[in-house]
């Protein structure tokens, strides 16, 4: 994601008529935030995935007539 764009945005996007109707959405690329550094501890990166991943969870919960989910 851009700079400008996060997943709280993402939620209000998903939320928005033009995109509420999504039936099939691909994340492609997908990458928790622990994966690209190793400056974190493993307690740190693994509460900042978790957090990362409710979020994710949250912006696809607002999609009411998803059918079809692929993330890679």
């Amino acid at each position: 994601m851009g700079n400008d764009l996060n997943l709280d945005s993402l939620k209000r996007i998903h939320s928005a008529p033009s995109f509420s109707r999504l039936k099939k959405l691909s994340l492609v690329n997908y990458q928790l935030p622990s994966m690209p550094t190793t400056r974190l501890s493993e307690e740190e990166a693994a509460h900042q995935d978790q957090l990362y991943t409710q979020q994710l969870a949250d912006a696809i919960n607002v999609l009411p007539e998803l059918e079809f989910l692929s993330i890679e």
